[in-house]
């Protein structure tokens, strides 16, 4: 690898010093509007901490008990990644000085043998940055950092119409790289300032210009390069900027920057289901399902991103009820069990990006289908977002996977503290429908596992009451969940004995 030049490296040392502002985030041009009092996110003493892209510091140390204890599904994806891992150790890194990268629909594109240069680098350093996670050996981290500091050091330009678009879907996982060898100790600060030089200057800036000015597939790729680049660049500015878009998601819209303005401009519910209304009629619908699996990658990698910021909206509702979930298990639905397709009788499909399952799987409690599916088709791989999805993710139930203990409006229900509580065997939990609904009650561990579905069934605006007993089980603490017309609302209880 050619080292870096020590003149260009003190004019980027001194750009970043003396021009701050030619690096940093502007203050949130072209909000999403009207603007929400939901979108004035509060990051006063937020810190960041390593890794918080495709995991964070106490999901890593659950997969390595997982690893440990030979418990699947990580035992066999750890495997297929230290085998992957050991291939990407002879890998030669190989970064232009520039790359144009061409849209698809432009004459003799070249788009895919762009994303293939970009995927090979980008693959080569996920891989063996999260093989060092994992394991520690530093032979990993040496191979990440080699890949990341060619790029780096031959400050990469980019050009072309879909630059943006790609960056954000098929790069990032340099991100995710560098996330996971930030604490590696021969990962130099001059090199990780000239990564972050390079990448704030030549990558983000066009990322960040997608996810303002887009709404389609375009603008989840965007918003997932500047959510990563922020955790990296530590950029708290940055972070707020791609934290408001996000929760813009399940917000009217009538700016100029979405083509259907509206309560479901990003995300529809209506008679076809739940779904992304400017991704199902691509190309006819031909490609509807194939774009759908574009945007939910990226987006429901943004949604882990925003949950280790400390701002989970896994459990978000749009104005018109739609949840992540119902769009997940939605378009499951059409892409595995071939269910009409609206738009069109024979769309095709993707098999590589399916990442937005196992997130589901980790979040919600999916239909029986939807759950043996995903058991049966591990490890589940991608090109965007979180390749490595199983491993990072395959059965985790984690406390923060847990909504928080909020009041939904009331013009939903209402959901009351358990009686008694504490208690030693049975308590009783009670509830008030204000809106007929379908409508369930279950109980998790502190682990955000299921252990009692209570009610699942259609029922009536009403008062009702439910006995939990919990004699088999050992004390400690445990949650409710109520969910209703698309919301939910969870509780805390106590079994002592």
């Amino acid at each position: 690898m050619n080292s870096f030049p020590k003149h260009r490296f003190r004019l980027a040392l001194c750009a970043m010093l003396l021009f701050p502002f030619l690096v940093k985030a502007q203050t949130f041009p072209d909000p999403p509007q009207p603007w929400q009092d939901a979108y004035r996110i509060s990051l006063l003493g937020f810190r960041f901490s390593h890794p918080m892209t495709v995991i964070d510091r106490a999901e890593l140390e659950q997969i390595k008990q997982r690893i440990s204890g030979k418990v699947e599904p990580q035992q066999t994806a750890y495997t297929q990644l230290l085998a992957e891992a050991a291939v990407q150790l002879n890998f030669v890194p190989d970064a232009p000085y520039t790359m144009h990268i061409m849209g698809g629909y432009e004459p003799n594109s070249n788009l895919d043998e762009m994303r293939d240069w970009l995927w090979r680098n980008c693959h080569a350093a996920y891989t063996c940055g999260l093989a060092y996670a994992l394991t520690g050996d530093p032979i990993y981290a040496e191979k990440a950092r080699e890949v990341l500091m060619d790029w780096a050091t031959r400050m990469t330009t980019f050009t072309g119409g879909d630059r943006g678009l790609q960056l954000g879907s098929w790069f990032s996982p340099m991100l995710y790289a560098a996330d996971l060898i930030y604490d590696y100790p021969a990962w130099t600060s001059s090199e990780r300032i000239n990564f972050n030089y390079w990448w704030r200057n030549n990558c983000l800036v066009h990322t960040i210009d997608v996810m303002r000015h887009k709404d389609n597939n375009w603008k989840d790729a965007g918003l997932l390069g500047v959510m990563a680049a922020a955790a990296v660049l530590e950029d708290t500015l940055l972070l707020k900027e791609g934290l408001i878009q996000l929760k813009s998601y399940f917000f009217s819209r009538t700016d100029s920057n979405v083509e259907l303005p509206g309560p479901g401009w990003k995300i529809k519910k209506d008679s076809h289901g739940v779904y992304l209304p400017r991704e199902v009629v691509r190309n006819d619908g031909s490609s509807g399902l194939t774009y759908t699996a574009y945007a939910l990658t990226t987006m429901t990698q943004c949604l882990e991103i925003a949950r280790y910021a400390g701002f989970n909206f896994w459990h978000e509702a749009t104005e018109e009820g739609a949840t992540i979930q119902e769009l997940i298990e939605q378009y499951f639905r059409w892409d595995i069990e071939n269910n009409p397709f609206p738009w069109h009788s024979h769309p095709k499909k993707s098999t590589k990006r399916r990442n937005c399952y196992e997130l589901a799987n980790v979040h919600f409690t999916l239909e029986a289908s939807m759950r043996n599916w995903i058991q049966s088709h591990r490890p589940q791989v991608g090109r965007e977002g979180d390749e490595y999805i199983t491993l990072n993710k395959g059965d985790l139930r984690v406390a923060s996977a847990i909504p928080s203990e909020s009041s939904p409006p009331l013009r939903i229900f209402k959901l009351y503290q358990n009686f008694p509580n504490p208690f030693n065997s049975v308590t009783t939990i009670r509830y008030q429908l204000l809106k007929s609904s379908h409508t369930s009650l279950a109980v998790y561990d502190i682990l955000g596992q299921e252990i009692a579905s209570l009610v699942n069934e259609y029922q009536n605006e009403g008062q009702y009451q439910v006995p939990w007993n919990a004699m088999d089980l050992p004390g400690g603490i445990y949650f409710y969940r109520l969910r209703a017309v698309g919301l939910s609302e969870t509780k805390k209880l106590i079994l002592q004995k």
